[in-house]
């Protein structure tokens, strides 16, 4: 493997479907396979994932007979959550009811891949993934790094940053409304603070 790429957990017991995602795959990260709960468990609890590919309905044993079970999906899901809070989960599932989007969106998943149509949604769906990650890295970076300091200078670690901070100085004089758009977790409360300390009303409340 590769250290240099970004590594991938994809979790899925048909073989056709992982065969398929891992051929898209694998030329340009390092890709790792779980066929079931067990497997993707050990792996999960051992190994540092940037992206992890989850099929929600996977084999488990009832009454001796193999079956697909959603709930250890969603198991899984949380595991992934509580052993890796800032990787990206896409899932995939040949199932795309109403309900099941609904339930998975509530735990935090980044994309939803519907089986039929595999193929042409990977590339989209790998660079939103790969931007959420970095998002929320940096979010993380500069929620440990940065402070205020007596003079007021923002400290920041990512150099994109900078940019957003030349941004902040500028609007943050005048008198007018202003949206701050992004993912969750990235750092617009962060920022809102910033652009209230630096503005006329820094005397005031920040609500």
């Amino acid at each position: 493997q590769n250290p240099s790429k970004i590594t991938v957990l994809l979790v899925e017991d048909d073989e056709k479907d992982r065969s398929l995602i891992l051929s898209a795959l694998r030329e340009q990260y390092n890709v790792e396979v779980a066929v079931d709960y067990s497997q993707a468990e050990n792996k999960i609890r051992k190994s540092n994932f940037d992206i992890v590919f989850l099929d929600l309905m996977l084999p488990v044993k009832i009454g001796g007979k193999i079956q697909e079970d959603g709930e250890l999906g969603f198991k899984l899901l949380k595991l992934i959550r509580e052993c890796e809070p800032l990787v990206p989960i896409v899932v995939i599932s040949a199932l795309a009811s109403t309900k099941m989007v609904l339930k998975i969106l509530q735990e935090g998943i980044v994309d939803f891949i519907v089986k039929d149509n595999l193929e042409d949604q990977l590339p989209m769906i790998m660079r939103r993934a790969e931007l959420i990650r970095q998002g929320r890295i940096e979010h993380l970076i500069l929620r440990r790094e940065s402070r205020v300091l007596e003079n007021n200078k923002f400290v920041f670690a990512s150099p994109v940053m900078e940019t957003v901070i030349d941004q902040v100085t500028n609007v943050a004089r005048k008198d007018i409304s202003i949206l701050l758009l992004g993912e969750t977790g990235v750092g617009k409360e962060v920022i809102a603070r910033e652009l209230h300390g630096r503005s006329p009303r820094s005397s005031g409340p920040f609500v």
